[in-house]
């Protein structure tokens, strides 16, 4: 029964009842379902609230991802913090590199060994221009030098 509720919940365009499925699942200690409920149906305030306290890891960078242009560096900062505190340390550097905190970003890499893929090295690369070439040919060295020691 709960999966046709699921089903039928996220097929609907009533945030209204989205809700009440939300609230349904959460009282049936069912999070993750209680999660991408509110999230869909706009309440991404409890949906977050409900992945710190259960730590709901993926949902919780799922809504981010979804939210791409969050600019609430406060609760980017939160999250990223609760990434750190639970060990998700390539969540977390995705958070930084949104936060414009790629130095802290690159200490995390190297301390936890995170994967340094081609993407995440491409949001670590300063434009040209943005900053001192001196400075900007540290950073793709350091780059480099994580690229060369992860064998990427």
């Amino acid at each position: 029964m709960d999966d046709e509720v699921i089903k039928m919940s996220l097929q609907s365009s009533d945030k209204e009842s989205m809700l009440i499925s939300a609230q349904h699942f959460e009282q049936k200690k069912q999070y993750e379902q209680a999660v991408i409920l509110y999230n869909k149906c706009g309440n991404q305030q409890k949906a977050i609230e409900l992945c710190f306290k259960y730590k709901l890891f993926e949902l919780l960078r799922n809504i981010l991802d979804d939210l791409k242009d969050i600019n609430d560096k406060e609760l980017l900062s939160k999250v990223c913090k609760f990434f750190i505190s639970n060990n998700q340390y390539d969540k977390a550097v995705s958070i930084m590199t949104k936060l414009g905190d790629n130095e802290q970003a690159m200490i995390l890499i190297q301390k936890f060994n995170v994967i340094l893929d081609d993407e995440l090295a491409d949001r670590l690369t300063p434009e040209i221009g943005s900053m001192d070439n001196n400075k900007r040919n540290q950073i793709l060295l350091e780059l480099g030098k994580i690229a060369k020691r992860q064998q990427n």
